[in-house]
């Protein structure tokens, strides 16, 4: 009987430790299953993306050539980082161009330099096109006036983008001949030198952003001459005195287009908030929005992951339902838009009152007149056909989210409205 009952424990014992063994067994086959089967998984291609199998199998000629097209035709935008130099050998000021760190940098020229990564063929396709650029004979390409970066930009096509930094010291003098003259004791302006390095760009802009000096102050890039005298008074508490700028624009001879970007503060939800809209707007818009003009939306400047658009009153506005089916377009405005559209058109006025006939009166004689019209390096003619603009950036979080949505009408009044006296939303 002993025997028996040693028998049956012992028979348990190994029935219970083989259920052991075999539950671990199985645990660690699952679990390689598991790995072997995620990693299958993850070796499986995407089937969202479009592949090319073939691609390495063509001569190397037509992947430089599929590479480049990649990157597309579409005009590109180019930042340069500006600062104030003073020449003290010839007592004159000037300005230098400086490219922004590779890593942060979303210029179109960089586009080239990621392109250049993907592999050798890529990598020699980059070489080709930039040797290409550097030697064209007719002045389609320029190179962009950094010391050492050789980056060639179409100078027909692409926007060039002018980004002064900020000082809390006092600028070193003013940009316009005129405002020169009123004050002699300042440095002079070296233009020609701006010029030189600009010779063939058509399209500039300059950034703008309302957490830079006002043009009363005199650490400001664009600051005016007598912030009480004529004209002055009207716009003190801007960021740019429009002379001063025209004073800037003097230094491309062959400028066609002027834009100025505005940069809506990150921490202003409410203008972000509307930034979205505006651009679900300017890319898909509802069908309520006009559309006289149907190439607009194709005025893109793209970068490496951003892009500028331009900023148009037509987009500024979004659907409100208003029950039972009737719903109304109600008007919004970015903050500041309004007051860069009048520096804009304050700066359009100055640049044609100078040697124009039908032109401003101004405190200048007719023969002062007469000399500073001969400053410009832009005739009158090429200076009325001047087009000015003002851009958006749209940041990469913002694309592929670009489906329009329509507000309700407590939702816009409500959670899109800015406080009312910074006048920036109002109802139609």
């Amino acid at each position: 009987m002993a025997g028996k009952r040693v028998q049956k424990a012992g028979q348990k014992a190994g029935q219970k430790a083989g259920r052991r063994a075999g539950q671990k067994a199985g645990k660690k086959a699952g679990k390689k299953a598991g790995k072997k089967t995620g990693q299958k998984a993850d070796q499986q291609p995407d089937q969202t993306v479009a592949r090319f199998p073939r691609f390495k199998q063509l001569p190397a000629e037509i992947q430089s050539k599929i590479l480049l097209e990649s990157i597309g035709n579409d005009p590109k935008f180019h930042l340069l980082q500006v600062a104030r130099v003073q020449n003290n050998t010839t007592g004159t000021w000037s300005l230098a161009f400086y490219p922004v760190t590779k890593s942060l940098d979303e210029s179109g020229y960089r586009i080239y330099d990621r392109l250049a990564t993907v592999d050798a063929t890529a990598a020699d396709a980059v070489r080709h096109e930039a040797a290409r650029r550097k030697h064209n004979q007719d002045n389609q390409y320029a190179r962009l006036p950094f010391k050492r970066l050789d980056a060639h930009i179409d100078a027909e096509k692409d926007l060039v983008i002018l980004d002064f930094a900020k000082s809390d010291r006092r600028a070193l003098g003013y940009f316009h001949p005129e405002n020169q003259i009123l004050n002699a004791t300042g440095k002079t302006f070296n233009g020609d030198a701006v010029a030189a390095k600009f010779e063939n760009i058509q399209r500039v802009a300059i950034k703008w952003s309302d957490q830079d000096h006002k043009c009363q102050d005199v650490c400001c890039n664009f600051r005016c001459t007598n912030p009480l005298y004529g004209n002055h008074q009207s716009h003190t508490d801007w960021l740019m005195c429009p002379e001063e700028l025209c004073g800037l624009l003097n230094c491309f001879p062959k400028l066609r287009e002027v834009s100025i970007i505005l940069d809506t503060a990150r921490d202003d939800k409410e203008q972000q908030d509307l930034v979205s809209i505006y651009v679900k707007n300017y890319f898909t818009g509802p069908p309520m929005v006009p559309s006289s003009h149907p190439d607009l939306r194709s005025r893109v400047f793209r970068g490496v992951d951003t892009s500028y658009i331009e900023v148009d009153e037509r987009y500024m506005e979004m659907f409100a339902s208003g029950g039972a089916g009737h719903g109304s377009m109600k008007h919004f405005a970015l903050y500041q838009f309004w007051m860069i559209g009048l520096m804009i058109q304050d700066l359009r006025d100055y640049y044609l009152q100078r040697d124009d006939p039908q032109g401003i009166e101004n405190h200048f004689t007719q023969e002062q007149n007469d000399e500073l019209g001969k400053i410009f390096r832009l005739s009158l003619a090429q200076r009325k056909d001047l087009v000015f603009k003002t851009l958006l950036a749209v940041p990469p979080a913002m694309k592929g989210n670009l489906k329009w949505e329509g507000k309700d009408e407590h939702d816009y009044l409500y959670a899109h409205r800015p406080p009312r006296p910074r006048g920036c939303i109002w109802l139609s």
